[in-house]
């Protein structure tokens, strides 16, 4: 009985820990994806803000 009750909490541990794992990994790409996003609004901002001074110098 006690032997089913350490092999059903390391079953439990496992899968706690997995989950985590995921969460974390998951956490870790949408963090780059929000990094690339808000790198490309800058090139877009900046490319905006150049063609604008562009069309002052004219």
């Amino acid at each position: 009985m006690f032997t089913l009750l350490l092999f059903i909490l390391l079953i439990v541990s496992l899968i706690v820990l997995t989950q985590r794992e995921k969460h974390q990994s998951n956490k870790a790409y949408w963090d780059r994806i929000n990094a690339i996003e808000e790198e490309r609004k800058t090139k877009i901002l900046f490319l905006a803000l150049e063609h604008q001074r562009l069309l002052n110098d004219k």
